[in-house]
């Protein structure tokens, strides 16, 4: 795909979701997302392909090229500490919540406070960790879903705050193929942190 083609892209994808970003209501950007899988086509090159990952015990992925270890799954409600701290042993993925800014940063620290998986250093990956997830020959969602589980195309939150203008952070959607030097933070749209979006744990190098 051409440079100008990823370029639109990313616009259309901050064009729907700008929107609802600052309607100030703090609710889902979207309220019916649904796990998808990554389709593959022999026309594109997989640039996150199953070879760069590891298991890492039944819950976790680690990364080789980076040296993160992921979540497999999206970040379930913390309110529920029992369940939290033995979800990492169950098979199947908990029901993924969506979080404001301010209430998944607090909740990678809860995560923490059980020692979940039997760690406590996991956190809110930053913008380039997280859009070192993205898997440019992806249809459906820019995302490896061997490793990963529930996938979602939609925005996800990081941890890296806009410090020109308060009140907005960082997010990677994975429903949009960009290039890391698309926009400002490597193909990241700035959300309005009151809004409600997914939330994957990393823990590793680098921060």
């Amino acid at each position: 795909m051409k440079r100008v083609q990823k370029k639109a892209l990313v616009l259309m994808g901050l064009v729907a979701f700008l929107g609802g970003c600052f309607g100030g209501s703090g609710g889902s950007v979207s309220a019916t997302d649904q796990p998808s899988q990554c389709l593959s086509s022999e026309l594109v090159e997989r640039s996150k392909p199953d070879s760069l990952y590891q298991l890492a015990g039944t819950s976790f992925t680690f990364d080789t090229r980076t040296g993160l270890t992921w979540d497999k799954c999206l970040l379930m409600d913390v309110r529920d500490q029992t369940l939290l701290s033995s979800a990492p042993e169950l098979e199947e993925c908990q029901r993924a919540v969506r979080y404001s800014w301010p209430d998944a940063l607090a909740a990678a620290n809860t995560a923490n406070m059980v020692n979940y998986g039997g760690y406590n250093d996991w956190r809110v990956p930053n913008a380039k960790e997280l859009h070192s997830l993205v898997d440019e020959g992806c249809g459906g969602v820019a995302m490896n879903t061997t490793y990963f589980r529930q996938v979602m195309p939609a925005l996800h939150w990081t941890s890296s705050p806009d410090v020109a203008r308060p009140g907005v952070a960082w997010a990677v959607d994975l429903n949009v193929h960009s290039s890391a030097d698309d926009l400002e933070v490597n193909g990241s749209p700035w959300v309005g942190t009151d809004n409600r979006l997914y939330v994957r744990l990393v823990r590793g190098p680098g921060r």
